[in-house]
């Protein structure tokens, strides 16, 4: 049986970058292939070098379906290379969590906020925040989706805010006496039916961000705005 050969070109990706940065891309790798001798160092030293310098000249972005396109890996590898990337990038998840808790998909009469999360380091951070505060089994976990009771979400969002009595306080003082939690209810169920007529970062600018940034000025706003809107 005559064997059949494939001719068929496979499309190579081509990687653009300047001479200077690739010189400098260069010198990183052989001194690191050259520490602390020769040929000593593992495989996946020199794949996570690589990975970072792709995604650190654009050639990658922090996405995993990226990942798998480009480099033709598994949907496994491509998270546990995000994974240790993410790791050995930063130990303050800090920002991370705030971009987190900016970027809630909500859900018009519905008390479940989703979220859309491609960094699997970012997903434990979040699981060990919640086990911190009990709240772990009122979340639903997949590799790239987090489902949360809204109530968990008012939790999380209450964490951001410095100084809860000032605030309430001054809530009190314009005539504003409800809890902090039934507040905070209230915005996210008009913020859930103002997506439906704007984009998502709309709805987070003017009714999510606040917290986040705990800007007490602009919550009070927000929550004079909504307590008028009622009346």
């Amino acid at each position: 049986m005559t064997p059949v050969i494939n001719t068929e070109k496979k499309e190579l990706l081509k990687i653009t970058i300047s001479d200077g940065k690739a010189k400098e891309i260069l010198a990183e790798l052989l001194n690191l292939y050259l520490t602390p001798s020769f040929g000593s160092i593992k495989q996946k030293e020199i794949d996570l070098f690589v990975f970072s310098k792709l995604i650190e000249i654009g050639f990658l972005k922090e996405d995993v379906f990226d990942i798998i396109s480009k480099l033709k890996v598994t949907r496994q590898k491509a998270r546990n290379l995000l994974y240790e990337y993410n790791l050995r990038k930063s130990s303050d998840m800090s920002e991370e969590y705030k971009r987190f808790l900016t970027n809630p998909i909500l859900e018009k009469d519905k008390e479940i906020v989703i979220f859309n999360i491609e960094n699997p380091l970012l997903i434990d951070y979040i699981k060990s925040k919640l086990k911190e505060k009990n709240l772990l089994s009122d979340g639903s976990f997949s590799p790239e989706i987090i489902k949360l009771r809204q109530q968990v979400y008012i939790e999380l969002l209450k964490e951001c805010i410095t100084d809860r009595e000032d605030l309430i306080e001054q809530l009190k003082q314009i005539g504003i006496n409800d809890s902090l939690d039934e507040l905070i209810k209230n915005i996210l169920k008009k913020a859930s039916i103002k997506v439906f007529n704007n984009s998502n970062d709309f709805v987070v600018d003017e009714y999510i961000s606040p917290f986040i940034n705990n800007n007490i000025t602009n919550m009070i706003e927000i929550f004079k705005k909504s307590n008028d809107e009622v009346k």
